[in-house]
């Protein structure tokens, strides 16, 4: 139904189906209730073989039936990067929400910095919670800055990781005692452990010599922000982003964001958890009262009375209210600055990617969904920011309007539509968008620019995706239509239409209302 409503109805719901999967449960309550339906086992994880078996048994009959796009979601961290690795070896056509479409939507922050003058290899960005969110960051900012920072081992210095024992540090043995592995394997594989190569491991060694302590001692999220704060120091074009998708109340407390202000250099904080229960920044003293909350409204006042110390308590420690941008995962609100001056706090949601993505695929009927594709659905949503919502972005906003949420699904699927159609290992099965592509043939072959082909192309996809959504609405007025004659005998109208919705061809609700007029005629 969501990615229904953000494309206005291109994708008629008879193309989707949603999917459930049981792989159990360790949850001893639950395994124990008698009344529980699922599956009483303890739950398959991505080291398991037989979940490894599963899924690529999945994903392949996938590609053999023909499916046109799959999206995964709360899939846990390695049981997502599981999927993706399958993913990418089988080149299919899916979307790991929770890691790539949250990666791809917090891309967009590091792009919009760089419209306010903000150097990224300069910069230095801390992952408060090391899960499926967090690395998906990690994963498609590579993607989104590799030309610009092609040295792999230069981009991973630029990340700070840190879990509920600290930052991720190899030689840690904070949860030794309590039998668990020390890191995820996804952790490791991609890099996110600081090692002793790495040439911020004396950093950090001058730091534990410095206060006494030892690798049983986590690194706190301040302290890491103090060592991350060195390094954008060494230039003056640098900045800090700090990104939370812990869902634990006190993670942003006053002494990271009083750590934040003596950096003396722009911050970009996002707590990415939601509902307003998982917002990072808020405190222990606010978690209770937002409990005693009733109402939307009296929620909101709780979360923007935070926000506004949270300003405060920025300034008061020497930090520049106007350098500090702050965007949730929970609500889009307006707020005070410290100076009386108005602000906004946009809300991040994955509902402005993962949209896109799937209609981009779906639509232009592409044999798959690539990294720059993806990667071009944050540098579209920043280009929204820019030109439709400045004047929000001048108030602090890094992401959209909810009002606006149609408008940058369109431009997003456009982009990500034109980066397939540029890209010849990208087969597409619509002729109407294989018509495009022989065009941006011919203009490389008439030696127009890459910024030239572009501009033309977004216009001739944006084209055809406005006229599939007009007839959507046509499509959409018959049944209404259709609905409003058969008033007089409700229970043949429903009946009829529900029989209608069942039909699945490529005309989708356009039949469905055609079936309406015939079966009651």
């Amino acid at each position: 139904m969501c990615v229904y409503t953000v494309t206005e109805g291109r994708l008629p719901l008879s193309l989707m189906l949603g999917v459930m999967l049981d792989m159990g449960t360790n949850r001893q309550r639950l395994q124990d209730d008698p009344e529980y339906k699922g599956i009483k086992a303890p739950r398959l994880g991505s080291e398991d073989p037989q979940y490894q078996k599963a899924m690529r048994v999945i994903k392949t009959a996938y590609q053999r039936l023909g499916i046109g796009f799959v999206m995964d979601e709360d899939f846990a961290g390695s049981e997502a990067w599981l999927n993706i690795r399958l993913a990418r070896e089988l080149n299919d056509r899916s979307l790991n929400d929770d890691v790539e479409g949250t990666g791809s939507l917090m891309a967009e922050i590091l792009l919009l910095a760089e419209l306010l003058g903000i150097n990224i290899e300069h910069s230095q960005i801390i992952g408060y919670g090391a899960g499926g969110a967090g690395t998906g960051i990690f994963d498609q900012a590579r993607e989104v800055f590799c030309g610009q920072i092609p040295e792999e081992e230069i981009f991973r210095t630029l990340f700070w990781f840190l879990d509920s024992a600290g930052l991720l540090v190899a030689d840690r043995r904070v949860k030794e005692s309590q039998g668990r592995a020390e890191f995820r394997s996804f952790q490791q594989e991609l890099g996110l452990v600081i090692g002793q190569a790495d040439p911020r491991w004396a950093a950090i060694r001058d730091f534990r010599q410095g206060v006494g302590r030892g690798s049983e001692e986590q690194i706190t999220l301040a302290e890491t922000i103090r060592l991350a704060t060195q390094k954008v120091q060494e230039h003056d074009d640098g900045a800090i982003f700090l990104y939370g998708f812990a869902a634990t109340a006190d993670a942003f407390n006053d002494e990271v964001i009083q750590a934040l202000a003596e950096a003396r250099v722009p911050v970009f904080m996002v707590a990415g958890s939601n509902p307003f229960e998982a917002c990072e920044i808020l405190t222990s003293e606010d978690l209770a009262e937002l409990r005693r909350a009733t109402g939307k409204e009296e929620k909101q006042t709780v979360v923007r009375r935070r926000i506004e110390r949270l300003y405060r308590v920025f300034a008061e420690n020497g930090g520049n209210a106007d350098d500090l941008r702050v965007t949730l995962g929970s609500a889009y609100l307006e707020f005070t600055r410290p100076d009386g001056g108005p602000g906004i706090v946009a809300q991040g949601n994955n509902l402005f990617t993962f949209g896109a993505m799937v209609e981009a695929v779906m639509v232009a009927r592409l044999s798959r969904l690539t990294l720059q594709m993806k990667a071009e659905a944050a540098r579209a949503g920043a280009r929204f920011m820019r030109k439709q919502e400045r004047e929000n972005f001048d108030l602090g906003a890094l992401y959209p309007e909810r009002a606006h949420l149609a408008e940058v699904i369109l431009a997003k699927t456009a982009a990500l539509i034109l980066v397939g159609l540029m890209d010849q290992s990208v087969e597409v099965g619509n002729p109407d968008y294989a018509e495009i592509r022989t065009e941006i043939g011919r203009m490389r072959e008439a030696g127009k620019s890459d910024e030239e082909i572009r501009k033309e192309g977004l216009l001739l996809v944006k084209a055809l995706l406005d006229k599939s959504r007009w007839e959507n609405v046509g499509r959409t007025a018959e049944v209404i239509a259709a609905r409003r004659r058969l008033q007089p005998e409700p229970e043949v109208a429903q009946k009829a239409f529900n029989q209608a919705c069942r039909v699945l061809d490529d005309k989708g609700i356009g039949l469905a209302a055609k079936t309406i007029t015939a079966k009651t005629s």
